[in-house]
């Protein structure tokens, strides 16, 4: 990047906060509890629940769910995988003591405090698709608070990620010019190529190092830790 950005927007779930930690620990408490009923291995259990959030996420981003409604029927059709009906307030339960387990173990990935530090007097915010209640309560928990000037969420934006009116509502709420903010996420199809088509300057964070789908469509910026993003930020490269 030759020139420094007006600001920068980071998403924050497996960008800033390991949230499939946080699932998996979620999901060892859930497996200890409902284990046996369900009768699958963890990893078994893992899987179904990736697949029901992948059906009902969606839902809840564009409004059709309420956040309870969508947490809800995830558990109720992960327990008719099984063969069991429960009722709506037995699924509100269970879902409890798998949540109860995730919020203990949000976590920073390990090099976030130390980049968002040197990155101190560049104007940041968060721009994430979730509600605003449970994200901020996650940032908060994290240490991020400090770090932005705004937590930015879907679900009070009224538009997801990757729709292009969710970052263009961002940076006209930031004062800025798309062409002149930053955007940096996990995701290649939500995050990266969602701001590229946006017009924002995009910043794909690969932990993984593997290509992902349809990544020789990406012209963008791919960095492997947000310590890349310090030297791009300040002109350094």
């Amino acid at each position: 990047m030759t020139d420094r950005a007006d600001a920068v927007l980071f998403d924050l779930d497996n960008t800033l906060v390991d949230d499939d930690y946080a699932t998996r620990a979620g999901l060892r408490a859930f497996h200890g509890v409902y284990g046996s009923e369900l009768g699958w291995p963890f990893e078994i259990l893992l899987d179904y629940w990736r697949q029901l959030l992948d059906v009902y996420y969606p839902q809840y981003l564009t409004g059709a769910l309420s956040l309870a409604e969508h947490r809800r029927k995830r558990v109720l059709d992960l327990f008719r995988l099984a063969g069991r009906e429960l009722t709506p307030a037995e699924a509100d339960a269970a879902f409890a003591v798998y949540r109860a387990e995730y919020a203990r173990s949000w976590r920073l990935f390990p090099e976030v405090t130390a980049a968002l530090d040197a990155l101190r007097g560049h104007r940041m915010a968060v721009l994430t698709n979730g509600s605003l209640e449970s994200q901020g309560e996650k940032m908060a928990a994290s240490g991020l608070t400090g770090y932005f000037e705004n937590l930015y969420a879907s679900a009070d934006l009224g538009v997801a990620k990757p729709s292009a009116a969710v970052f263009w509502k961002v940076c006209e709420r930031m004062g800025v010019e798309p062409s002149r903010c930053v955007h940096v996420g996990d995701r290649l199809d939500v995050d990266a190529r969602g701001a590229q088509a946006a017009g924002l300057r995009s910043v794909w964070l690969n932990r993984s190092k593997t290509a992902g789908a349809d990544a020789s469509a990406y012209d963008g910026i791919t960095i492997r830790t947000l310590l890349e993003l310090v030297p791009l930020l300040q002109g350094r490269t």
